[in-house]
């Protein structure tokens, strides 16, 4: 889970007030040796600029953007 605050599980927890990013904003995944986001949002998570609609597969060099105006990740590397 990626989002504002602390919760259960494993999360990476975006640090001080964020505009339009929400406590539980996106599901982080991996299956099949593939990367996906799942938005849970109102504020929207966004790849290369495009709204995810429910989920989306993640590229190495794609940029996620999670709220609006939000925080932008840079995919590095699938593990």
């Amino acid at each position: 889970m990626l989002g504002l605050g602390d919760g259960p599980g494993r999360r990476l927890a975006l640090s001080g007030p964020q505009a339009g990013v929400s406590h539980s904003h996106c599901t982080l995944l991996r299956r099949d040796g593939m990367a996906f986001v799942r938005d849970h949002s109102r504020y929207g998570s966004f790849v290369n600029g495009e709204r995810v609609d429910g989920e989306a597969v993640l590229d190495v060099g794609d940029r996620l953007r999670v709220g609006t105006p939000g925080i932008v990740l840079d995919l590095v590397a699938v593990a």
